[in-house]
């Protein structure tokens, strides 16, 4: 589901989207878009968004990966779950913790100006529901 319609379509740069299998936070591409969004254009919220059934889990999950180049970039999912949706949750929380390391969202959720979450999408009921929650924007009036 984009998430453009998921959030109701919030005003441009209200989040920057990333999409990466399994919500992977690793690597110069993923990290450096990240710092991009929040150091060149300001977004004040970094969601990481995960969803129930996720294939890229379930290859981590199942041993399926397809080809040597997926099997590379599910190995930096580590689960010890099972139980998919429990693995799913089991890896949002494993890449947010991976987010929050990142030295300019520590800087900004230090600062005051961006907070970061990891959540969770109910692809069968449509509901998210927030897991985790780093920082809290001031109001400003």
């Amino acid at each position: 589901m984009p998430v453009e319609i998921v959030f109701d379509a919030l005003e441009p740069g209200t989040f920057f989207v990333i999409r990466v299998a399994g919500n992977i936070v690793s690597g110069p591409v993923v990290v450096g878009s990240i710092e991009f969004s929040i150091r060149q254009i300001k977004t004040p919220y970094i969601v990481l968004l995960g969803h129930t059934n996720c294939n890229a889990v379930k290859a981590c999950v199942d041993g399926t990966f397809g080809s040597e180049i997926v099997a590379q970039l599910l190995s930096l999912i580590k689960v010890k779950s099972k139980e998919l949706n429990k693995a799913v949750i089991e890896n949002l929380e494993q890449q947010f913790q991976n987010m929050l390391e990142i030295e300019c969202v520590q800087e900004g959720i230090r600062e005051g100006v961006l907070e970061a979450y990891a959540m969770m999408y109910d692809l069968q009921t449509g509901k998210i529901s927030v897991h985790r929650r780093a920082g809290n924007i001031e109001q400003r009036v």
